[in-house]
């Protein structure tokens, strides 16, 4: 049942005589509890008034739920296998957190938010009015964030670099942020394919959203995809760093005092492994 055939089902001119069948079946618990017909005319009206949410609820919400879960936790299991292997009770339960909170309610209610507005007389600049700020950020390609201009002072100062050999440096070191900007947008598209592949089989209606529309949707994915990108690798920075099972559990500011006292050389250590992942991973 869609917001556009949910008409069927609402109160006609002829409510005294209307069948009990013409009730959708999901709302009939709650209507024949009533045998007064002003009640009954007054739920249906209620569901007239209210059909978006309503919608949602009986027909999107337990099919996004229970199918995006699984989506998720393969896709961070794909791109985090870290956090695969991790048995500890603690840690798990922190790693399925993410998974439940990833692209679930929170998400499924910022995009009702979009289909209410496009299903109604709501203009969605009016929730939204910074919503041109965010156009180009979130909508159009994004170019890796290059090393410019000529060696610095302290270089000519010291005279430890010439311009010729700068340049030399710079042109390694672009190559290398190109390729990690590369990466790390193969991995936004991948999880807006997943998060796409549920919502958009169970929630159609989000691919007929406007162009306005659009830019709030680009904005919310990316930011679920920060949110949940912030978390994994923080639960992968702690199996990294080998921390007992209850540094889990720890408020950020602590957690970050105790990475904080790990010798310089363990941070490099596992940060070069990181990097010969991602570029093994590019090769």
């Amino acid at each position: 049942m869609t917001a556009e055939n949910l008409d069927q089902f609402l109160p006609d001119n002829n409510l005294e005589e209307r069948e009990p069948d013409g009730i959708p079946e999901e709302y009939l618990p709650i209507v024949s509890i009533f045998n007064d017909k002003e009640v009954q005319k007054q739920l249906l009206d209620f569901v007239e008034k209210n059909r978006n949410i309503m919608h949602v609820i009986s027909n999107v919400w337990k099919n996004v739920v229970t199918n995006i879960q699984p989506a998720i936790r393969e896709l961070m299991f794909r791109h985090y296998p870290l956090l695969k292997n991790e048995t500890r009770p603690k840690v798990v339960a922190y790693i399925e957190d993410i998974v439940q909170g990833t692209g679930t309610e929170v998400f499924l209610m910022q995009m009702y938010t979009i289909f209410d507005c496009h299903y109604s007389d709501k203009n969605i600049r009016d929730l939204y009015p910074e919503l041109d700020k965010w156009r180009k950020p979130y909508c159009e390609p994004q170019e890796p964030r290059l090393i410019k201009g000529s060696r610095p002072e302290v270089y000519v100062k010291f005279n430890t670099m010439t311009e010729e050999e700068w340049q030399e440096e710079i042109r390694i070191e672009n190559i290398h942020l190109t390729q990690l900007h590369n990466w790390e947008q193969k991995r936004i598209n991948e999880f807006i394919e997943t998060v796409e592949s549920v919502y958009f089989k169970y929630f159609p209606e989000l691919q007929e959203m406007d162009d306005d529309e659009w830019v709030v949707y680009r904005m919310r994915i990316i930011d679920e995809h920060y949110s949940f990108n912030y978390e994994c690798r923080h639960v992968e920075h702690f199996i990294e760093m080998k921390f007992e099972e209850d540094v889990i559990e720890l408020p950020i500011e602590e957690y970050m005092k105790l990475n904080s006292e790990i010798p310089w050389e363990v941070h490099k250590e596992t940060g070069n492994t990181h990097d010969m992942e991602i570029f093994g991973e590019i090769i």
